[in-house]
């Protein structure tokens, strides 16, 4: 598999503290990687690096020198700079022309791409949140990059907001196979968009991991709750009797076992008259998983 971003034992001090420490994470083509961590981990200061705003103090940072000498990477990290009297179309205009883009179209583009058609003549100091941070993304999208990379971009937003911004996102990546690094302390929303996550803390990779193989360490426990909580005991044992049922009250039970799945469970209870009135794979959640870690490594 291509390798887009390739960091080697990187580490970088500033002043006296240690920001990122010994920092090795593959990020590959196509992929959407979640780069996980508390504020405060190094998630911000690792991109900067990546994208050369910072030097490494030691080790190396490799990407495909094509996409550098073709300026085929777009980033937004922390707040960009808009003119506030400028228009939406004014201020990435300004921005083609700054980053040398020759295909006048592309604002009209990134405009329609991003969903601000009809905001295009506002000034930026009357723009929502919501729209301000479409409008870095569109910063970060213009000339069609091959490589994203978004530090914290749903930060500070309403969920109606975080949606539209993940829906973008996704969309990006759904057309063009954008390869996306993205960053955020959101995990529900980080899960619901990557295939790939780096758990950073404290400035050093714990765990680089993808999202099937997360899955696959987690118990494959299903819940469910019936009306008769005895007898589903009883018929599932019936079944298979290397099956784990755990009654976590009268009729609520905690099912694992490698061959169960929501709907073999749920046919054969329904199937011997138990009526079921909830059953689902509990799972656990990138937040659970990251939390988990963290205690594990402290």
């Amino acid at each position: 598999m291509e390798q887009i971003i390739q960091t080697d034992n990187v580490n970088k001090k500033i002043g006296n503290k240690q920001i990122i420490d010994r920092v090795s994470m593959t990020v590959n083509k196509g992929d959407i990687y979640g780069l996980v961590g508390k504020n405060g981990a190094g998630k911000t200061t690792l991109m900067r690096m990546i994208l050369s705003m910072l030097a490494p103090d030691q080790g190396s940072i490799h990407i495909p020198e094509d996409l550098i000498r073709k300026k085929r990477i777009g980033a937004l990290i922390e707040n960009p700079a808009f003119y506030p009297y400028m228009t939406v179309r004014e201020n990435l205009e300004y921005y083609r022309i700054l980053k040398g883009i020759s295909d006048q179209t592309c604002v009209d583009q990134t405009i329609e791409e991003i969903g601000l058609k009809d905001a295009c003549h506002k000034k930026f100091k009357h723009l929502s949140l919501g729209m301000k941070q479409r409008l870095g993304i569109g910063l970060a999208l213009l000339g069609d990059p091959e490589l994203l990379i978004l530090d914290e971009p749903i930060n500070g937003l309403d969920p109606e907001g975080i949606r539209e911004i993940r829906e973008l996102i996704l969309k990006k990546h759904r057309t063009s196979h954008t390869t996306i690094l993205i960053s955020s302390h959101i995990l529900t929303e980080l899960s619901q968009m990557a295939n790939r996550f780096g758990i950073l803390d404290q400035g050093r990779m714990i765990k680089e991991i993808t999202a099937e193989d997360m899955e696959r360490e987690t118990p494959n426990e299903i819940y469910v709750e019936v009306d008769d909580g005895e007898r589903a005991v009883r018929v599932i044992k019936e079944l298979n009797r290397e099956i784990a049922v755990r009654r976590i009250d009268a009729n609520k039970l905690m099912i694992e076992g490698q061959d169960c799945t929501v709907g073999n469970i749920s046919q054969l209870l329904i199937r011997h008259e138990v009526r079921v009135d909830e059953i689902r794979r509990n799972t656990v959640s990138l937040e659970e998983y990251f939390i988990d870690l963290i205690r594990k490594e402290a």
